[in-house]
C-alpha cells in the first residue's frame, strides 16, 4: 500500500503582545516571540520596513536583525513624533524614522532613516553603555533624546537649541551622536542617574544621593536652582529631595512655566511662574517667578494623589476622589462655571469620586474625567464636538456627562 502522505502543519498561532501607534498614524504591532511589524502613514520612515512609500497598508516585518542581535526590550515612540527608538535585550539601541535634528543617534546626517540602524556610542571605553531607560522630547523646536545607560549615566543628542542638552554652551546646532551628561563632581564622588522627568525645554536628573538636578531653560525660574535664566549644565535643585517627592510635574509648554512636586505626605508645593494664577498660592503676583518650593494650601485634611499641569492648567485629584482645578481657564477648561482664570485651586463639581483625568493637549483645552463607578464626564474646549456630549457650542465650562445610553 502507498505511503499514507504526512500531514499538514498546523498554522502557527500569532499572539499580540502589544499595539502602539501615535499621532502620527504609524501602528506597530508587537508579537509574543518579539517581532515587530507596521503599517501606516511612512512620510518620515518611521515604519522601518526600508520603504519610500508614503502609505503603507498591508502589515510589514520591521527587520531589527539589522542593528541587534537579541530580541527588542521596548519600543519608545513618543505621541506625535515620528522618530523610534528599539531598546535591545543586550543593552544596544537601534532607531529609525525622522532624524532632522539628529536626535536618532545614528551618527548619520541623513534627514530620513527608513531601516532600524544602531545608535552610535561616543564613550570611552572603560564605561558600560548598555541602555536602560530612553527619554524623548518632541515638541515643536525641540527634538531631542536621552538615555540612561546600565552605568547610570545619562546621554544626550538631537537639537542642542539653548541648554537643552545639558552639554554646555557647545557650538553647533546638532549632535549626532550620544554624549556624556557631566554630573558634578563631590569630593570625587560623581552620583549615578535613577530616572530622569523631562519636560519640553528643561530636564530634572534624580540621582542616588537624593538630590535633583536640572537644566535647560530657566525663565520662569521653575527649575529651583535659583536666578538665572538658562542652566547649561546640570546644576543643584535647591530644597527637593527625591525621597520626599511621590511625583514630579514639569509643565514648561507656555512662557510662563512650573514646576510641581507632589510630596509623600500628601502636600503639594510649587515653582516658577505666575502669568495665569498656576502657582496656586494667594498673594503672588501674576509677574512674580518662585525660585523655590513653596506650598499650596487646600482645605484642611485634604491628602493630594496625583497632579496633571499643561499650558499653565493645574488639576489636583485628592484621596477622597474630589478634583481641584486652577490656573488658565480660557474654553472654561478648568470646570468650574466661567473662563476667568483662577490664582488658588477651587474644587470642581463632579457627581461622585474620580478615578483618572485625561487632558487633550491636541484640542487645546479639553478635559475627560473617568469616575470611580465607570461614568464620564467632559468639559472645556468642544471644537468638532470633541467633547462628545451631543452639544455644539464652541466650549463647555462645567463637566457635563457623557450620555451613552443617547448614541446613534
Amino acid at each position: 500500500p502507498e505511503p499514507e502522505p504526512e500531514p499538514e502543519p498546523e498554522p502557527e498561532i500569532i499572539k499580540i503582545k502589544e499595539i502602539l501607534s501615535n499621532a502620527n498614524d504609524a501602528v506597530f504591532i508587537i508579537l509574543d516571540n518579539d517581532s515587530l511589524y507596521a503599517w501606516g502613514k511612512n512620510f518620515n520612515g518611521q515604519l522601518g520596513i526600508g520603504s519610500d512609500e508614503e502609505y503603507v497598508s498591508e502589515i510589514s516585518k520591521v527587520s531589527i536583525d539589522s542593528c541587534a542581535y537579541t530580541s527588542m526590550k521596548k519600543l519608545v515612540m513618543p505621541y506625535g513624533s515620528s522618530s523610534i527608538h528599539a531598546i535591545i535585550e543586550d543593552g544596544s539601541l537601534c532607531a529609525w524614522g525622522n532624524n532632522s535634528h539628529g536626535q536618532l543617534g545614528t551618527i548619520d546626517s541623513q534627514k530620513v532613516i527608513n531601516t532600524p540602524t544602531e545608535v552610535y556610542h561616543n564613550y570611552t571605553p572603560e564605561l558600560t553603555v548598555g541602555v536602560e531607560k530612553v527619554y524623548r522630547i518632541s515638541y515643536p523646536n525641540y527634538t531631542n533624546s536621552f538615555y540612561i545607560s546600565d552605568g547610570r549615566l545619562i546621554y544626550s543628542f538631537g537639537w542642542n537649541d539653548g541648554p537643552i542638552l545639558g552639554l554646555g554652551n557647545v557650538s553647533g546646532s546638532y549632535v549626532y551622536t550620544p554624549e556624556l551628561v557631566e554630573l558634578p563632581d563631590n569630593n570625587g564622588y560623581v552620583a549615578n542617574a535613577t530616572d530622569l522627568i523631562v519636560g519640553n525645554k528643561t530636564v530634572f536628573a534624580q540621582l542616588d544621593n537624593d538630590t535633583y538636578y536640572a537644566w535647560g531653560s530657566n525663565n520662569s525660574r521653575h527649575l529651583g536652582i535659583g536666578d538665572i535664566s538658562y542652566a547649561y549644565t546640570p546644576k543643584l535643585v535647591l530644597d527637593l529631595k527625591p525621597s520626599d517627592v511621590k511625583k514630579l510635574v514639569i509643565d514648561d509648554t507656555n512662557p510662563s512655566s512650573n514646576t510641581y512636586a507632589v510630596m509623600n505626605d500628601g502636600t503639594l508645593y510649587a515653582i516658577g511662574g505666575n502669568q495665569d494664577g498656576q502657582m496656586g498660592i494667594e498673594g503672588i503676583s501674576e509677574y512674580e517667578n518662585t525660585t523655590t518650593p513653596t506650598k499650596i494650601e487646600f482645605p484642611e485634611n485634604s491628602y493630594i494623589e496625583d497632579v496633571i499641569a499643561y499650558a499653565s492648567s493645574v488639576y489636583a485629584i485628592m484621596k477622597n476622589g474630589s478634583l481641584y482645578a486652577w490656573g488658565y481657564n480660557y474654553n472654561g477648561r478648568l470646570g468650574v462655571g466661567d473662563e476667568v482664570n483662577r490664582k488658588i485651586p477651587v474644587k470642581v463639581e463632579l457627581d461622585g469620586k474620580i478615578r483618572e483625568l485625561i487632558t487633550n493637549t491636541i484640542t487645546n483645552g479639553s478635559v475627560y474625567a473617568i469616575m470611580e463607578d465607570g461614568s464620564l464626564y467632559a468639559w472645556g474646549n468642544n471644537k468638532y464636538g470633541v467633547l462628545g456630549i451631543g452639544s455644539d457650542a464652541a466650549y463647555q465650562n462645567t463637566p457635563k456627562k457623557i450620555d451613552f445610553n443617547n448614541t446613534s
